[in-house]
């Protein structure tokens, strides 16, 4: 059974708790346009909080963001164990 996930439009399998599937095609990351637009917003974001002197939305200590990094990279290097997650663009 699948169900569609709420705003992503991807199909999400349904399984019951506790049983074990293979797992499904492997997800790509790679840089694309929406990373290259989210760079350019966050940085112009940044400058513009600083520029007007206020503080900005992220956690404002380097301990902050590396544990927010670090939480990205973890979640990759198990999903790429996993099987389930691939670098570069997709095969055609």
């Amino acid at each position: 059974m699948t169900d569609i996930n709420e705003g992503t439009g991807r199909a999400a399998e349904v399984r019951a708790p506790g049983s074990v599937t293979s797992p499904g095609p492997a997800e790509y990351v790679y840089i694309g346009r929406t990373e290259v637009v989210a760079t350019i917003v966050g940085l112009v974001t940044g400058a513009l909080y600083s520029w007007l002197d206020l503080p900005i939305p992220a956690p404002n200590v380097f301990g902050g963001i590396l544990a927010i990094i670090f939480t990205f990279i973890g979640y990759v290097i198990i999903q790429k164990s996993r099987g389930v997650l691939a670098f570069g663009p997709p095969p055609k």
